[in-house]
C-alpha cells in the first residue's frame, strides 16, 4: 500500500515530499478507501524489481437500469501513472489494456476517461474517442 501511496504522490507533482507521517496516514487511507470499495474498483500495476512503475484503477458502477438492460455497468478509468524514467515503454498502454480486458470480462458496456492532451494518443490507441455527448460540470467553487 505505501507503493501504491507512493505513486499516487508523484502522480500529484507537489514541490516537495510529504513529512513521513502524512505519507502512511495517506497509505493507511487508500488501505481503507479500497476495501470499502470491494467489486467496484480494478486496480492494476506494473512492477519492475519489486518496485512500482505504473498504475491504472478502473471505478465500477452500476447506472438506473432500462427495460432491456437490467445490469447497465460503466467503468471509469482513473489515476494511471508510469514514473518518469519508466514512460514510452509500453506499461501504460499495458495498464489500461488490462483494464479493458477485466471490463470486457465483467461485462461493462462502457469505459470513459478524462485525459490529458499528452495521454490522448494512448487512450485513442487503446479504442477510445471522444464523446460529443458526454458532458461534466464542476462545483462552482472548485476546480
Amino acid at each position: 500500500m505505501r507503493e501504491l501511496a507512493r505513486l499516487k504522490t508523484e502522480r500529484a507533482q507537489l514541490d516537495r515530499e510529504p513529512p513521513r507521517d502524512v505519507q502512511v496516514a495517506f497509505a493507511k487511507h487508500l488501505d481503507d478507501w479500497i476495501a470499502a470499495q470491494g467489486d467496484a474498483l480494478l486496480c492494476r500495476v506494473a512492477d519492475i524489481g519489486g518496485t512500482l512503475v505504473g498504475m491504472a484503477w478502473m471505478v465500477v458502477y452500476e447506472r438506473v437500469p432500462d427495460l432491456h438492460d437490467r445490469h447497465r455497468l460503466t467503468g471509469d478509468i482513473q489515476s494511471v501513472f508510469v514514473t518518469a524514467k519508466h514512460r514510452g515503454l509500453g506499461i501504460g498502454a499495458a495498464l489500461i489494456q488490462a483494464l479493458c480486458q477485466q471490463a470486457d470480462a465483467r461485462g461493462v458496456r462502457r469505459v470513459t476517461v478524462s485525459a490529458n492532451d499528452l495521454a490522448l494518443p494512448l487512450y485513442r490507441s487503446a479504442g477510445f474517442s471522444p464523446s460529443p455527448h458526454l458532458l461534466e460540470r464542476h462545483h462552482p467553487g472548485r476546480l
